[in-house]
């Protein structure tokens, strides 16, 4: 059995390509198509002429744990290598803190230089996410006082997060902010 569906298709916008987006972005629309004005569209076929322009939503995570990229120093001893990735989650209605999602590179220098000091003063030796998150590598875990701002493809019905991205660290922003979205709470 073969459904229909509905397909809109607006007209299309000649200037002002990242307003349409950012439009596209505040509708909670999937993205938009950005094409090369002289293209033609071929059915089936692919062209870097035509590009699809997903919109990835964005909010605001703690960070309770990190790993680093570079090898171990006896038992558990980090060194002074770059934070490789961040372990995140969001608080729910009772107060717990969910694991959603982990974050891996992606940070510049000057991210990098701040975040790695900063994580080692917040060390703790338990982790504070309600269920341990299973990882490859050799988690540290911190003091859930900082958050960040993470892009994403999609979330589960879990609060789990697809395709992550770091965005930056968010000085301004408290941990008991980072909340989860109220149908998952």
């Amino acid at each position: 059995v073969r459904t229909q569906r509905l397909v809109a298709v607006s007209d299309y916008v000649e200037r002002d390509g990242i307003a349409f987006f950012e439009a596209a972005r505040q509708h909670g629309l999937a993205g938009v198509v950005a094409k090369r004005l002289e293209s033609r569209y071929w059915p089936g076929g692919h062209s870097r002429d035509w590009q699809i322009v997903r919109v990835y939503p964005k909010d605001e995570f703690v960070i309770g744990g990190f790993t680093y990229g570079g090898p171990l120093r006896g038992r558990g001893v980090r060194r002074r290598d770059p934070v490789h990735s961040l372990l995140l989650g969001q608080y729910d209605r009772w107060g717990e803190l969910r694991y959603c999602a982990e974050v891996t590179g992606e940070f510049d220098a000057p991210t990098a230089a701040r975040l790695s000091p900063a994580l080692d003063r917040l060390g703790a030796s338990r982790c504070p996410f309600v269920t341990i998150p299973r990882t490859q590598r050799l988690v540290f875990w911190c003091e859930p006082v900082l958050a960040a701002t993470i892009a994403y493809a999609e979330r589960t019905t879990e609060g789990r997060l697809s395709f992550p991205r770091f965005e930056r660290l968010r000085l301004d922003v408290p941990a008991d902010a980072c909340r989860l979205p109220e149908p998952l709470r």
